[in-house]
């Protein structure tokens, strides 16, 4: 199969192994196409949080999902399903990633208000930040290269 180096655009076949060097804070993790991965910005605490807007990568090669969950960061509530859940959904085809909030989904101090995404295929694209809401949708133009 295809295989993405996390973080990084260009695929590896497989099956096959690699050797490399890796850094030593480094984990070489490899992702597939199709991947779809919410990455918070580093904070100090789980309190901090959002700490700004919330990074989805995708990986480019074919369609994908992710359920993101979120609690309050401080109590056992989610226990009790006091979570907000967001369903991600990258269509390769449209290169969209687009979204829906769980309706009745508890409000939360913490919650993510802004969402922007990564696209990794031959290159590496980012989409401008927008804001979450109960639903929408990016879609990744290939000209803004990073």
């Amino acid at each position: 199969g295809e295989w993405y180096s996390f973080n990084a655009s260009g695929v590896q076949q497989g099956p096959k192994n690699i050797s490399g060097t890796a850094e030593m804070g480094e984990i070489p993790v490899f992702v597939r196409p199709g991947a779809v991965v919410p990455l918070a910005p580093v904070v100090q605490y789980s309190g901090a949080l959002p700490g700004g807007a919330l990074e989805v990568q995708v990986y480019a090669g074919a369609d994908g999902s992710f359920e993101f969950v979120e609690d309050d960061g401080e109590t056992t509530a989610y226990e009790q399903g006091k979570i907000r859940t967001t369903t991600f959904k990258w269509s390769d085809a449209s290169s969209t990633l687009s979204w829906s909030v769980e309706s009745g989904a508890s409000s939360l101090p913490n919650a993510f208000t802004e969402v922007y995404v990564t696209k990794f295929a031959d290159s590496t694209v980012k989409s401008a930040t927008k804001a979450l809401g109960s639903s929408g949708s990016i879609v990744v133009s290939d000209l803004v290269v990073v």
